[in-house]
């Protein structure tokens, strides 16, 4: 059997269960290493381990190489497929490629799209709206956000104005430099059983509520918004309507899966954390072709491969480019599918075979059910069909951790965002106010 085919592959994520869940469907068999270990990740995967680390600092690169290997010993995965986790230090990926087959961008091509400036100028001279970036807090802050170099899930998003923002410049590190100020792992905490999981470990019961999925921290672990935290620049907000494309890159053209809708689920200290997504039906045509175009353009000069996102702002005076997500990202739950699973063509466009695009039929939505107050202990449940990435009894929950993902289908978007929205508010009575 060659490697290409041999059915297994390596998967390493803050949370594996999306990824472990599409290489099942995939028909691959899933070795996993991730922060949290879930049970639906743990029913997933061939096997898995739990990665040291923390949603706020990423994985931990120490011993990571060797980690995996561990895990991978005796079955030589054909690929090597990783999520979130990497944005920050993408060295990593390049230090895994000397021992496994990565499919999907080196690290050169991570920091060609996330590093702030660098995306800045590459859309400037591809002539790709991007809002304004400041590296320094502007002295009329009104209009404009500051964010987290690398950061996702929307907690480290905040209005520039606010009074925590400290009024001297924020020294930004270049994509992949370690910060010397991290916030600590919390290693005391642990991270049981959720979203994207991955090991062959029990899981643990989560303790000080570690946030489960694509960088949703707890309210607790938000980013400080002062000046003793590098890695932070500023962003001109735009108004309009968010729109993500998920689309699949061969290193010189972009071909386009579909879209999806994103929307908040605002907090007290948090006003544009993440609540969820819907898959769109269709895209006006003209917006279709200006998107395929830039993100067309954006691969040839920087090389793009696999499943990516890019999320755009629809305002009065047209598109605006946000950020692009060079790896498979949050909405690969609603858009993948047994027909055509999307981990297959992925690892395709990675080799430069042939892509078959999925048709999609329907909308689906998930969303993250956060719990709006603390939970001593979080009770035993009887889980409904459609959700994942559960919280395991036992668990000490804090304001605003996540509880676990939703989903919903129907034949609209509009519908099945209503109807999704409606079961997050149903299941909160599972984890009401003074339990135990």
């Amino acid at each position: 059997m060659t490697l290409q085919n041999n059915p297994t592959v390596l998967i390493a994520a803050i949370s594996g269960r999306s990824l472990a869940a599409a290489a099942r469907r995939a028909g691959l068999r899933p070795l996993v290493a991730d922060l949290f270990n879930d049970s639906d990740t743990l029913r997933l995967a061939e096997r898995a381990i739990r990665l040291p680390g923390s949603i706020q600092t990423g994985i931990e690169p120490d011993g990571l190489v060797e980690r995996l290997a561990a895990l991978a010993d005796g079955d030589e995965p054909q690929a090597f497929i990783y999520g979130s986790g990497f944005e920050r230090t993408p060295e990593m990926v390049d230090a895994i490629a000397r021992r496994f087959f990565v499919a999907g961008n080196r690290a050169r091509t991570i920091r060609a799209v996330k590093d702030p400036a660098g995306l800045a100028g590459l859309c400037a001279s591809l002539g790709i709206p991007h809002p304004e970036i400041s590296m320094e807090r502007p002295e009329r802050p009104d209009g404009w956000l500051v964010k987290l170099a690398g950061g996702a899930g929307g907690s480290h998003v905040a209005q520039a104005s606010s009074p925590e923002i400290a009024p001297h410049p924020y020294p930004l590190p270049a994509c992949g430099e370690r910060e010397a100020s991290a916030l600590p792992s919390h290693s005391s905490s642990q991270h049981p059983a959720e979203r994207d999981g991955e090991t062959s470990m029990p899981p643990s019961p989560r303790t000080r509520g570690e946030g489960k999925g694509e960088g949703h921290s707890s309210e607790r672990q938000r980013f400080r918004l002062d000046g003793a935290r590098p890695g932070r620049y500023f962003q001109r907000f735009v108004a309009g309507k968010n729109i993500s494309a998920l689309f699949i890159a061969d290193g010189k053209e972009a071909r386009l899966i579909g879209f999806s809708r994103q929307w908040s689920a605002p907090s007290e200290t948090s006003p544009y954390r993440y609540g969820g997504a819907v898959r769109l039906l269709r895209c006006h045509k003209r917006k279709r072709t200006q998107i395929s175009e830039w993100l067309t353009a954006l691969t040839a000069r920087t090389g793009l491969v696999g499943l990516c996102a890019a999320d755009f702002i629809d305002g009065a005076a047209g598109l605006w480019l946000i950020e692009i997500n060079p790896r498979p990202g949050a909405t690969l739950d609603i858009f993948d599918s047994a027909e055509t699973p999307l981990l297959r063509e992925h690892l395709n466009a990675v080799r430069g075979a042939t892509v078959t695009r999925p048709a999609y039929t329907g909308s689906v939505a998930s969303a993250i059910a956060y719990t709006p107050h603390p939970i001593r202990l979080f009770p035993p449940i009887e889980w409904p069909d459609m959700t994942a990435d559960h919280q395991p009894p036992g668990s000490m929950l804090e304001a605003g951790d996540p509880v676990c993902t939703v989903f919903a289908s129907a034949r609209s978007a509009a519908t099945a965002e209503r109807a999704v929205k409606t079961r997050v508010r149903a299941l909160a009575a599972y984890w009401k106010e003074g339990s135990p």
